[in-house]
This record gives C-alpha cells, sequence and structure tokens, in this order.
C-alpha cells in the first residue's frame, strides 16, 4: 500500500498527501499499474483509466459518454474480453477501506469484512451479522454516554 502511495507522499520531508481530504479509488482488472489510488479531485473514469494505464482503449462504456464521477471508496475493475473493454463497479475492501480511514458500514460489510475492524474476530462478526439480520438492521449506534 504504501508502495502505491510513495509518489503521492513526496513532499518537503514529510509524509503527507497533497490535499487535505483525498478521494480513494481502487483499481483493478486489465490495467498496467492496479492499487488503491488517492486523488485530490472527485475522480472519472477518465481520470482513472489515465492513471491506472488502460491496456487497451476500445471501452465503449466512455465512448456512450458513460464518464460519472466516483465515490471515496469505490473499486472500479476494468475487465477486457480481447476484443473490448467492460467496467464494473463495487465497494473497495473493508481491509483497504481501513488502511485509508475511510468508515465502513456495519449495515453493508460481510462477516469477513468486518474482521477488518481492530477487536473484531471471527466471531464477533458473525455475532454482529446474526444481529443485523435478526433486527432488519442497525438504525442507531447509542452508547451509555449517548450517540456515537
Amino acid at each position: 500500500m504504501l508502495f502505491l502511495l510513495k509518489d503521492v507522499l513526496k513532499t518537503s520531508g514529510s509524509a503527507r498527501l497533497p490535499c487535505d481530504d483525498p478521494f480513494f479509488v481502487q483499481i483493478e482488472g486489465h490495467v498496467k499499474h492496479p492499487g488503491v489510488y488517492p486523488l485530490c479531485v472527485r475522480p472519472t473514469l477518465a481520470a482513472l483509466i489515465e492513471a491506472a494505464g488502460i491496456v487497451t482503449t476500445d471501452c465503449p462504456a466512455l465512448a456512450s459518454g458513460d464518464n460519472p464521477l466516483l465515490k471515496s471508496g469505490q473499486k472500479v475493475v476494468f475487465h477486457n474480453d480481447g476484443r473490448k473493454m467492460a467496467i464494473s463497479k463495487g465497494e473497495m475492501s473493508a481491509f483497504y477501506k481501513i488502511t485509508v480511514g475511510l468508515p465502513i458500514s456495519l449495515n453493508h460489510e460481510s462477516e469477513e469484512g468486518l474482521t477488518a475492524l481492530p477487536g473484531v474476530g471471527p466471531r464477533l462478526a458473525e455475532a454482529i451479522v446474526q444481529e443485523r439480520s435478526k433486527r432488519g438492521g442497525f438504525r442507531s449506534c447509542t452508547t451509555r454516554y449517548g450517540p456515537i
């Protein structure tokens, strides 16, 4: 992870990103440079293609003008069937999100993803998922000190 960030972390002697609130996007698939990218502006698919080094330029999603802005914490996978490029989007894994400081959702994360949280092992993750199913999801988080 730090290897991927090395060029971004170049500032005069300090290890700081060049912006205060970066967008983190994971790029995988048929690209030259897969990984998690910290970007200072909200990225478009075209910007990701340029950053990751797309292996082929035949991408119907971009040709059709489908070039939406992505949100922080998304994963974009570029698939190539030998003739044209396809793009699928999803959520970055909980392990990556926690590594870069992004929140994860207790209502949507898998058991495996919940184990990325410090102090949560497989049994506690299973119990969280079971309780979530029983309640139909969590609506608020309250401690004896008040809402979190």
